[in-house]
């Protein structure tokens, strides 16, 4: 993979369908060592085909049935590759909003979205509630082997979830 080679110093010189470089180097280089390289996204073909030859993390999102059926497809694919889905870091992204009932939650997430003029945030779970409400949606995922969920959050950005988000991974036992 060019990019690999490349955030890993090498200079590259190739020559192919969609890319050519000549001696091509990254500089600066990144300050991790290895710059792990994210992937996200869930066809069940390509994209996770690629996820098990080349991520260093899988991100996607889903209710609970559709992200285990996912999970199989990676696996299928691990397989092929004669890779340890285990060395990929597997993530999540959801909607989030903190409050200390649903209700709240709900009615600032509204307000979030009608700010950006958009009906919904797409067809992937909504965790709106209190610290205890959203890690009780979380934990399915985290025992499927999720390590991290990136929150999204529409603009403006809310400061109560962000200060909140701690009393979730406490809730959560971690």
């Amino acid at each position: 993979m060019l990019l690999r080679r490349l955030l890993d110093g090498e200079r590259v010189t190739h020559e192919g369908r969609f890319y050519t470089l000549d001696d091509a180097l990254c500089e600066p280089r990144p300050l991790q060592p290895h710059l792990p390289i994210l992937v996200g996204g869930s066809g069940p073909k390509k994209t996770l085909r690629t996820v098990a030859a080349r991520a260093d993390a899988w991100n996607t999102a889903g209710f609970e049935d559709e992200v285990r059926t996912k999970l199989a497809n990676l696996d299928r694919h691990c397989e092929e590759v004669g890779r340890d889905r285990a060395e990929i870091e597997l993530t999540l992204s959801f909607p989030i909003v903190i409050r200390d009932d649903r209700a709240a939650a709900e009615a600032r997430f509204g307000e979030l979205l009608a700010h950006n003029g958009t009906p919904d945030a797409g067809n992937v779970p909504n965790l709106l509630g209190s610290p205890a409400d959203v890690a009780a949606a979380i934990a399915p995922y985290r025992d499927m082997g999720f390590e991290t969920v990136i929150v999204r959050l529409p603009a403006p950005f809310d400061r109560e979830t962000i200060e909140r988000i701690g009393e979730v991974r406490d809730a959560l036992g971690g």
